[in-house]
C-alpha cells in the first residue's frame, strides 16, 4: 500500500510538472505576443531609422530575455521530471517484485491451508468447504453426488508394532495409489487419523462402488518390508449417494460411515454400499 501511495504521489507530481511547463509556455507566448505587438507599433511611430533600430533592439532583447528564462525554467522542470520518472520506474519495478512475492506466498499459504501436510491430500478444512458446496448444488439443482469413506484396517496395530514412521508411510501410499484412480472433479481428503473421504460429483452409488472397489484392490497390493516382516495395508470403504429428503451433508456422511463399520464387522478389506 505504501508503494502504491508513492506511485500516486509521483503521478500527481508529474501532472504538476506538466502544468508548470504549460504555464512557462503561456508566459513566454504572452511576452512574445506583447513584444511583437509593440514592434509593429514601433515601426509605425518611429521618426527615423536609428530610432526604429533602437526600439527593435529593445524589443528583441526583451524577447531574448523571456526566452532564456523559459529555457532555464523548462530545463529545471525536465531535470526534476526525469528524476521523478526514474524514481517512479524504480518504485514500480520494486512494487511488481513485491506483488509477485506476495502472490507466491499467498499461493503457498493457500496450499498449506487446504492440504494435509503428511499425505498431500486435501485436509478437513477443504473437505468441509467442498461438501457444503456439493450439498448446496444438490439441494438447489438436484445434482447428486457419491461419498466414499475409507478407513485403514488395523492401523493402530501397525503403528504400535512397527512405529509411526511406517504408519505414516502407509497413509502416504494409500493417497499415492488412490489419486490416479479418481477424476479431476473428485476430491480426496484426509478426514482425520487414518480415515479418508472421497467426494464424487454427479456420480451414483453404482459408480461410487466401482471406484471404491478399484481403490480397495489397489491398496491391498501395498506391501512394506520392515526388518524381516511384511507389512500389508488394506482399507474398508463405505459408499453412499445423496437421496431425496437429504437436507444436510452430515446425513450423507453418516450413511457412508455406517457402511465402513459394516465392512469392518464383515472382516475388513471390503466395500459396502449403504
Amino acid at each position: 500500500m505504501g508503494k502504491i501511495l508513492d506511485i500516486e504521489s509521483s503521478l500527481a507530481s508529474g501532472y504538476q510538472h506538466t502544468d508548470s511547463m504549460a504555464q512557462s509556455c503561456d508566459r513566454f507566448e504572452s511576452v512574445l505576443e506583447s513584444e511583437m505587438r509593440r514592434l509593429k507599433q514601433t515601426s509605425d511611430v518611429a521618426s527615423n531609422l536609428d530610432m526604429l533600430k533602437i526600439q527593435v533592439s529593445e524589443r528583441l532583447a526583451s524577447i531574448e530575455n523571456a526566452l532564456q528564462k523559459k529555457q532555464a525554467k523548462d530545463k529545471a522542470i525536465r531535470e526534476v521530471a526525469e528524476k521523478n520518472r526514474q524514481a517512479f520506474k524504480s518504485g514500480f519495478t520494486k512494487l511488481k517484485q513485491e506483488l509477485d512475492e506476495a502472490t507466491r506466498y499467498s499461493e503457498e499459504l493457500e496450499k498449506k491451508l487446504i492440504l494435509d501436510q503428511l499425505t498431500g491430500a486435501f485436509n478437513r478444512r477443504a473437505y468441509d468447504k467442498k461438501i457444503e458446496d456439493e450439498m448446496a448444488r444438490f439441494l438447489r439443482y438436484g445434482a447428486g453426488f457419491s461419498l466414499l469413506v475409507m478407513d485403514a484396517d488395523r492401523f493402530k496395530l501397525i503403528n504400535d508394532q512397527y512405529g509411526h514412521a511406517i504408519g505414516d508411510k502407509c497413509l502416504q501410499e494409500i493417497i499415492k495409489r488412490t489419486l490416479p484412480l479418481l477424476r479431476q472433479t473428485d476430491v480426496l481428503s484426509r478426514y482425520g487419523g487414518e480415515e479418508f473421504v472421497v467426494i464424487m460429483p454427479e456420480t451414483d452409488a453404482d459408480g461410487g462402488r466401482e471406484v471404491a472397489e478399484k481403490i480397495r484392490q489397489t491398496i491391498e497390493k501395498i506391501e512394506f518390508i520392515y526388518k524381516k516382516d511384511k507389512v500389508k495395508v488394506t482399507v474398508s470403504i463405505g459408499v453412499t449417494q445423496t437421496r431425496e429428503g437429504d437436507k444436510h451433508h452430515k446425513e450423507v456422511f453418516d450413511r457412508a460411515d455406517i457402511a465402513v463399520y459394516q465392512a469392518k464387522a464383515k472382516g475388513r478389506n471390503q466395500v459396502i454400499v449403504n
